[in-house]
């Protein structure tokens, strides 16, 4: 289950850079709007976990996607 670790490492490095970047839009006023915030976080916070998750299944496959 190589994949699901190598996986699973590029997905806590992305959120812990898109964590950052979201403090850096706090830090500054560079808000988004309540529909931007909610596309932020399903497709580029959660989808990304979701997946993580699905390649420790036995559907790997689909999250390998």
């Amino acid at each position: 289950m190589k994949i699901a670790q190598y996986g699973t490492g590029i997905v806590v490095m992305h959120v812990i850079v898109h964590g950052l970047h979201g403090f850096a839009h706090n830090e500054i006023p560079a808000s988004l709007s309540l529909l931007q915030g909610s596309f932020v976080g399903v497709v580029v916070i959660l989808a990304p976990i979701i997946a993580a998750g699905l390649l420790w299944m036995p559907f790997y496959r689909i999250g390998s996607v």
